[in-house]
C-alpha cells in the first residue's frame, strides 16, 4: 500500500524542495528527493520526510466535512480534552501549608575526611622506608602519601652503605 510523504529540504536557509510524494517506503521518498534535486547524495542538506497516514487524512476530512457550520468555514474541535493551563513560576511564593525543606550545606553527602598523624607518617618515611611500606603501616592511601611527599619535599636521610 502506498503512503503519502511530505518532504521538505533546505540548504543554508533556502528551501530547495517542498512537496508530497506517494510511494511505498521512506527510502523511495529519499530516492525521489535525490532525483528532484539532481544529486547523488543528500549530505550537507537539512531535510525531513514525514509520513502522513492516509486513514488519518480521511478521518480529518470526514470530521471537517461533517462538522461544517454552513458558512463555508469548517469548525474544528479538538478531540482530546485539554486540562486547564497552570502556571509554574520559579519565583512564585510558597504557600504557608508547604513545609520548607532545610537548605543543604555544601558537601553534605560526602564522608568526613580521615585525620592522619602526618608528623608520625613523616617520621616513619624519613627512617628510610619506602612509600608503599609507610602507607601500609600507617593506613594511609599511597597516592595521598606520595602527594604529601612531593608537595612538602620530604627527602630520605642518606645512609652510607659499607662496601
Amino acid at each position: 500500500m502506498d503512503k503519502l510523504y511530505w518532504i521538505v529540504c533546505e540548504e543554508s536557509d533556502k528551501t530547495l524542495f517542498e512537496g508530497r510524494y506517494l510511494g511505498r517506503t521512506r527510502g523511495a521518498a529519499m530516492k525521489h528527493l535525490k532525483e528532484q534535486l539532481g544529486r547523488a547524495s543528500l549530505t550537507g542538506l537539512v531535510f525531513s520526510i514525514t509520513e502522513i497516514p492516509v486513514p488519518l487524512i480521511r478521518e480529518i476530512v470526514a470530521e471537517i466535512l461533517g462538522q461544517s457550520t454552513g458558512e463555508g468555514v469548517p469548525e474544528i474541535r479538538p478531540s482530546i480534552p485539554t486540562a486547564p493551563a497552570e502556571r509554574y513560576d520559579a519565583f512564585q511564593g510558597e504557600s504557608e501549608e508547604e513545609e520548607k525543606a532545610p537548605e543543604p550545606t555544601p558537601f553534605q553527602n560526602t564522608k568526613p575526611r580521615p585525620q592522619y598523624d602526618w608528623e608520625a607518617i613523616k617520621e616513619c618515611y624519613m627512617q628510610g622506608r619506602a612509600p608503599k611500606d609507610v602507607a601500609r603501616l600507617m593506613d594511609v592511601p599511597i597516592n595521598t602519601l606520595r602527594g604529601r611527599i612531593r608537595r612538602e619535599g620530604w627527602a630520605h636521610e642518606r645512609r652510607e652503605v659499607d662496601a
